[in-house]
């Protein structure tokens, strides 16, 4: 299995009240974790207008499963550098 397919699943089996698999990034003291990236991507304001990206908000809120685990990776990866 592809590690797509692996966050694909994942998420999958927590929109479906699937267990929690605690993905924890600890980054010189800050601590991310997929709760809380979820969380802020479900506090988005859908009703505002695209940002300088292009993306609408409606976006991000929808597809926020999907987007969380490769976001917290993008976060741990430029916190590397």
């Amino acid at each position: 299995m592809t590690e797509c397919q692996q966050i694909i699943s994942t998420t999958q089996a927590r929109q479906e009240g699937g267990g929690k698999e605690g993905i924890l990034v600890d980054i010189g003291g800050l601590v991310l974790s997929f709760d809380s990236v979820l969380s802020k991507l479900a506090k988005i304001k859908i009703n505002k207008s695209a940002g300088p990206d292009s993306i609408y908000p409606r976006v991000l809120y929808e597809l926020r499963y999907q987007i969380s685990i490769p976001l917290l990776q993008i976060f741990q990866q430029s916190f590397k550098s």
